[in-house]
């Protein structure tokens, strides 16, 4: 009887009395077992793709898209701000979207112009691909693809032929000319010339000149642009007012290039002839860091002029057997020279001539050769030789100041030096005879 009474009573085959469930946090008591909130609850069955979201006003985990778990706030996702795209176009870069505060699709300039700041600014970059023929040029604020007619620049492409570029380039010159012909005033502007580009190589001129028309320029765009010629006593190249050499390196068998009228520049070109290097009756011509070698045995001059010339030398370097500066002038011409050396004789007539901050030198020639109307002002500089002057009148003036001077004889004559010296770093006297008689 005991044992039957206490199945009876219970739950427990002792003695002690039941415990009572109970509900903690996140749980519910639904009579005698515990279920969980609906609150702490995840959904059961959602479609393929699908994850939690907690809505708010039912207050209970249900099914949801990635897009509504970020917007709802589960915060276990990457939050737009911070994920890109999944799928972008070819050729897509993504971009911040700064008024939607996520990451879009975009392209390359939308990307640069939006400021995402990891591709590359277009004052930094060139571009993807140009036209046949096109060449890279920098318009002010970034770089772009020019070339063509509407450029004002013409290409040259170099082969193994010498013979053939020359050809090829012969063609772009002419076609230039055409090109300026064409203007309606008919006439030549500084800012609308045109530019023939060589590519680098050998472009074999011959025996006949390539005459450079009136606003037609030349211009290496490469090292080792070689033209040479000279072959039957003419120049590798004519120039004609309002154009330019630049970067080139010109090989002669007689003289280098001839200049006729004026605007005209020589800028970063060598040039190596057996005959005179420069020659002609030019106007105004500036020679830039350019390198000139005339004569390999003969007399012949660097630079020959005649004319009413304005030559204008700038860091320059001339070696001639000759004369290194030659200027005949048919009334009142005008040299500079700044920087550089002269390695040869200083020949002017009917000139006057400044010259700054260069080194002159002549082995077998005096230094200068003065000529009737003839003035010469040398600061700065260093002249070395055996004779300081000759003229064939003495309707000349040479000043020299603040320059080291030593020569053997001054000259016939009248020379003046104000504070110069001589190689020993001895004052010279007013006329340029040493202060101190040698020892």
């Amino acid at each position: 009887m005991a044992l039957a009474g206490t199945i009876l009573l219970g739950i427990s085959c002792t003695s002690e009395p039941a415990k009572p469930l109970f509900a903690g946090e996140g749980l519910q008591r639904n009579r005698d077992q515990l279920d969980l909130r609906r609150a702490y609850r995840l959904p059961q069955e959602c479609a393929a793709g699908s994850l939690p979201r907690f809505d708010a006003v039912a207050g209970e985990w249900l099914c949801g898209s990635v897009a509504s778990v970020i917007a709802e706030g589960a915060g276990w996702v990457l939050d737009p701000a911070h994920r890109l795209p999944r799928q972008c176009a070819a050729g897509s870069l993504p971009r911040f979207d700064t008024v939607v505060a996520e990451w879009t699709c975009g392209s390359v300039e939308s990307v640069i112009a939006e400021g995402a700041g990891w591709v590359l600014d277009p004052t930094n970059r060139l571009p993807e691909r140009c036209a046949k023929g096109e060449t890279v040029k920098w318009s002010g604020t970034r770089w772009a693809c020019a070339g063509g007619d509407s450029e004002r620049v013409i290409v040259v492409r170099a082969t193994d032929d010498f013979f053939g570029n020359a050809a090829d380039l012969r063609a772009a010159v002419k076609r230039a000319e055409e090109i300026i012909m064409h203007h309606d005033d008919g006439d030549v502007h500084p800012n609308r010339d045109i530019v023939v580009q060589l590519e680098p190589g050998t472009y074999v001129i011959g025996t006949k000149a390539l005459n450079l028309p009136a606003g037609v320029s030349l211009e290496g765009i490469g090292p080792e642009v070689l033209l040479e010629g000279g072959w039957s006593g003419e120049p590798v190249v004519s120039m004609m007012y309002v154009s330019e050499l630049r970067r080139l390196m010109i090989r002669s068998s007689a003289n280098g290039i001839s200049v006729h009228g004026s605007s005209m520049r020589l800028e970063d070109v060598r040039i190596a002839s057996e005959g005179s290097a420069v020659f002609g009756d030019a106007y105004s011509l500036d020679i830039v860091r350019c390198q000139l070698f005339a004569g390999w045995g003969d007399q012949f001059d660097g630079i020959a002029l005649s004319g009413a010339s304005d030559l204008s030398l700038e860091n320059s370097v001339v070696f001639a057997t000759g004369a290194s500066v030659r200027v005949i002038g048919d009334r009142q011409a005008f040299v500079s020279v700044q920087g550089g050396a002269l390695y040869g004789t200083i020949a002017l007539k009917n000139a006057s001539a400044k010259i700054s901050g260069a080194r002159i030198k002549s082995e077998a020639q005096p230094l200068f050769s003065l000529g009737a109307n003839t003035s010469v002002e040398v600061r700065a500089s260093e002249l070395a030789g055996t004779r300081l002057r000759e003229d064939t009148t003495t309707a000349s003036t040479l000043r020299v100041g603040g320059s080291s001077v030593s020569v053997s004889e001054a000259g016939d004559a009248p020379s003046k030096c104000v504070h110069s010296y001589d190689a020993d770093f001895e004052p010279l006297n007013p006329d340029c005879s040493p202060a101190v008689a040698p020892q």
